[in-house]
Formats: C-alpha cells, structure tokens, sequence
C-alpha cells in the first residue's frame, strides 16, 4: 500500500464529480473513477516523489498498477484514457508492442508463463491527482514508456516520449513480416537517400551508428551538438519528406496534445530544424538518426539484433515532465 498518498473517499468524489466532457483528460477521470482502493494505492503517488522523473524502456521489474490487475471493462477504459493523449494510431502502436513481448519470449526459447517476457507486464502510475493542480501519467513496460504531465484539466506535456520495437521486422512465426514501426525507418532512409553529395556531407555525421539513442533515458536529456543538414538546406520536395517524417511521430499524439505542445514545437514550419545520420544506408545497416530543434528533439536507433531492433525517443529539453510551464506558473503565482 502506498501509505504516503492514500485515496481518501473526499478525492474519489472530486474525481467522480469533476468528469466533465469538455476537459481535456475527460476519459483519464472516467477511468480513474473506475479503480477500486487497492488499485488506487498501486497507482498513486505524492507528486514530489523522485520516481516521477525516472522512466526506462528495459524489461525489469516496477511498481506501479498493471494491466492485468484492470478487469475488462477497466481495460476498455484505460484505452479510453489513453486517446486524451494519443491518437488510435499511436493507441494500437503502444499495444502492438506489448504483444510483441509473446514473440521474443518464443525466440528467445523461453517458457510459457516466462516473466521476463510478459505481454501484461506494464504498469500505470500518477503522480498527483488528474484535475487538482499538478499531475504527471505515465504507462511503461518493456519498449513503451509514455509520460504526460497536466496542469488542473489541462496536459502540459507530453515527453519524454518513447516506442521501441524487437524485432522491427518479424522474421518468423505467426506475426513474420510484421512492422510496427516501418514508416520510421522506410522514410528517414529514403530521405536521406534522397540527398546529394554536398547535403550527404552535412547529413551524415558518421558512418558508425551508436548502439544507442543518445538521451538514453536520462531523466534529464543531455544536450547534443547541432550537426546536420538544416532545413533551408533542403530542396522544396524534400522539406515536404521531411516534415513527413516528423509527422509520422507527431501523428501518435492526440488532436489535443497536436493542437498545443506539437504546436509550439512547429513554431516556424519546422524551419529551425536539422536532420542528422550516422551509420549505414542500406537495408540491415545498423542506423541511427536524429531531428533536432530548438526544443523538441526526435531520436532513432537500429543497431541491436542485426539492425532488426528500434528505439525511438521524444523528448523536449525545456518542458519534459511539464517542467518549463511549471517554473513559470510557480514564479508568475508563489
């Protein structure tokens, strides 16, 4: 039991109460309003807790609330929540990758039951309570950890951000040949393909792709250099294979986070953006790209398994975890 935030009857009933339709994390209050007090205590957390900044994407143990401690109607409702926030496209992105769970348990001749690989073993987690001040959601497991943190009814960020999946490409059993992730490597290599020589010495930074995205899954992403081909350095048809490209990652966000935090990234059409590669160019070339701005940053890797195993990070160096609004909030009220 989580004796230092304990869901009183009085809390319950403002989240009940407050499950308004016109609130941007109208469907996170529904499904909180579901759980019952030994849920609640697995799930909820003192907002000043240090857990609230430490995310990883390994298979390990967590605390937390998992998914296979939510009944059937629980689990409709959590996918529910999960739209306040993402897109049906990134929803059916995030449980794709938990059921690829099932085939590395397989490849890896591990036994039915296995714990290691587990398709339920992803947890919920709140910091705060969804509505009252400040707040921070977050579901992760192995490959998935997305984090979101809101402000009253409203959600103020949406990273870090991160999708991996293994294998990238499905070579046997009953999934072979199936990508949840094939637009984002198909398209950053046909870009980068598409550049000639003098963008390629810009663009490609390196030849050898590092076995890892670069932030990690550091609480805080450590600053990278601004190598790259920028924006204005493209052609017209490639700035539009380029925003493409990030749109494949912005598109995984609700119309919501869309319409204000990917927003506020856009800023000037994406013109303060650069494009940088390291690695091969080639199908099963180990790889690895960046697109980085001047607050938002998009990551890939695929160098493990063979270049057949992807990480993918959105992380923004102001305001993960809500951090730049909730500084200015503080100084503009305290």
């Amino acid at each position: 039991m989580n004796k230092s935030f304990k869901f009183t009857t009085s809390l319950l009933c403002l989240v009940l109460s407050s499950v308004s339709a016109d609130s941007e994390i109208h469907a996170t209050k529904k499904f909180v309003s579901s759980l019952d007090a030994n849920q609640q205590n697995l799930a909820f957390h003192p907002w000043q807790n240090a857990e609230r900044k430490i995310w990883h994407f390994i298979p390990k143990e967590r605390t937390g609330l998992r998914w296979n401690q939510l009944n059937e109607q629980q689990q409709i409702l959590f996918k529910a929540a999960l739209k306040d926030y993402m897109s049906q496209m990134g929803l059916d992105k995030s449980f794709q990758i938990m059921q690829l769970e099932e085939l590395v348990r397989i490849m890896e001749n591990r036994p039915v039951g296995d714990t290691k690989r587990d398709p339920t073993k992803y947890v919920i987690n709140f910091w705060g309570l969804p509505g009252e001040d400040f707040w921070t959601f977050r579901y992760e497991g192995h490959h998935v950890s997305l984090t979101f943190t809101g402000m009253k009814d409203n959600i103020i960020s949406a990273t870090p951000f991160f999708m991996g999946t293994n294998p990238a490409i499905a070579l046997t059993g009953p999934q072979k040949g199936h990508e949840v992730l094939p637009q984002e490597q198909a398209l950053a290599r046909a870009f980068v393909n598409s550049l000639d020589d003098v963008q390629k010495s810009k663009a490609i930074v390196t030849n050898t792709a590092p076995n890892e995205l670069l932030t990690a899954a550091e609480s805080v992403a450590p600053p990278l250099d601004d190598n790259g081909l920028s924006f204005l350095e493209m052609s017209s048809s490639q700035q539009s294979d380029f925003v493409a490209l990030i749109d494949v990652y912005m598109n995984r966000f609700s119309e919501t986070v869309q319409s204000t935090i990917v927003k506020a990234w856009k800023k000037n059409d994406w013109k303060d953006y650069k494009f940088a590669w390291a690695g091969g160019l080639k199908v099963g070339d180990g790889h690895y790209y960046r697109i980085k701005g001047p607050d938002m940053l998009i990551e890939y890797c695929n160098t493990q398994g063979d270049a057949n195993h992807i990480h993918t990070s959105v992380r923004d160096y102001k305001n993960d975890y809500g951090e730049d609004l909730l500084r200015s909030h503080l100084k503009a009220h305290h």
